[in-house]
């Protein structure tokens, strides 16, 4: 067969792209925005509606950012956040929705009009979000519900649980660039108070071999998306997977079957967090 018979033949191949929801504490950090903007167009980036919400009353919390915080257990995890950071980020938000070069970013909304969906989602998981955040917002303590930034949580949750091969990527500790360390049982923020709420967190170690394996096509991610230099300055990125056994394969498996009658388990009940650090000094501390 001659070579000109092979002229017209072209092949392409194409690698799904990581799917991810980003963390309120994350966007709102000094370089979260930044590392957003640099990532957006290598990956599938969503926001929870909760932190929509945020942006849209932007004004109120960059001249009040306490508010954000509200009684949400911060101190002893991530206790360094500053309020002129969350101005900061606030700001650079705002310059970024009003940017159409940013990126493509995508959110559920109350409904089909309001969110913005991926070519391969379909409408059908805005029900399953609905459905699975109103069950984390029955976890959240009382005293927890009018901040803002703990009301988020459940929605960002709730969107990666909602999401098929989602990921939910946050931070460790928001100012290790600043020279502060965490130490080395910490928790990240959300899943310190994710485990509050009755969501036990699991910390991954090294030694795992599927996070030696997720890691490395994460780190190869973040260089062909130019940003290595986010984890090379220290910035404490963490991945986070759920495991919600009542909610697979798109559906509630919260009613008891045929026979026995038996207890019905509510939709996050026996669910969990494992999480990972992308930074190279935590792989290298850990064991």
């Amino acid at each position: 067969m001659s070579r000109e018979a092979w002229q017209d033949l072209s092949v392409q191949i194409s690698r799904r792209r990581l799917r991810c929801v980003l963390d309120p504490l994350l966007c709102l950090s000094r370089r979260g925005v930044a590392l957003i903007r640099r990532l957006a167009p290598c990956a599938e980036l969503w926001l929870a509606p909760a932190f929509l919400g945020i942006l849209d009353s932007w004004d109120l919390y960059y001249d009040e950012p306490e508010l954000l915080i509200g009684s949400l257990s911060m101190q002893e995890h991530g206790g360094a956040y500053r309020e002129d950071e969350f101005r900061e980020a606030l700001g650079a938000w705002i310059k970024l929705r009003d940017d159409p070069g940013h990126g493509q970013l995508y959110w559920a909304g109350d409904n089909l009009h309001e969110s913005s969906l991926a070519p391969d989602v379909e409408a059908t998981m805005l029900q399953h979000f609905e459905h699975l955040a109103q069950g984390l917002e029955h976890l959240l303590p009382k005293d927890l519900r009018g901040a803002p930034l703990a009301a988020a949580f459940p929605d960002t949750v709730a969107l990666v649980a909602a999401l098929d091969h989602a990921v939910l990527l946050t931070l460790r500790e928001p100012h290790a660039h600043s020279g502060l360390r965490a130490p080395p049982g910490l928790d990240p923020t959300i899943c310190h108070n994710l485990g509050r709420w009755g969501l036990p967190c699991k910390r991954l170690g090294l030694g795992d071999d599927f996070v030696q394996y997720e890691r490395a096509l994460l780190v190869r991610l973040f260089v062909e998306a130019g940003i290595s230099s986010f984890l090379w300055s220290g910035l404490p990125l963490v991945v986070a997977h759920l495991f919600v056994p009542g909610f697979v394969g798109g559906v509630a498996s919260e009613f008891p079957g045929e026979g026995e009658p038996r207890p019905v388990k509510g939709i996050w009940e026996d669910a969990g967090v494992f999480w990972y650090s992308l930074s190279a000094e935590d792989h290298h501390g850990a064991a």
